[in-house]
């Protein structure tokens, strides 16, 4: 995997992010751009754009940060916070 070997903290986990895609993206969607900076904003040590938009995803210290951060989003978006081993619980769903 790519973070096979890496640190286990997620400071050191969000300095390896990166995504070609992003600014451009960003440019073209400022709402990835405004939920990447929300996440940054509620503590996440790093935040990314998930390939090509579908998805952003942060990096948090601990679940309480993150599942704070997840109730900081409107209702009707889909929300999972998901511990290292990539089991998610979802916690919100549009309907």
């Amino acid at each position: 995997s790519l973070l096979e070997g890496a640190p286990h903290d997620a400071e050191a986990r969000a300095a390896l992010l990166h995504n070609d895609f992003e600014a451009p993206v960003m440019e073209a969607h400022p709402g990835i751009r405004e939920v990447k900076e929300a996440m940054l904003q509620a503590g996440a040590a790093g935040a990314m754009m998930s390939g090509s938009g579908s998805s952003v995803f942060g990096l948090f210290d601990n679940e309480a940060t993150a599942r704070a951060c997840a109730s900081g989003f409107p209702p009707g978006q889909m929300l999972g916070v998901t511990p290292p081993h990539f089991s998610p619980v979802l916690l919100q769903r549009n309907t």
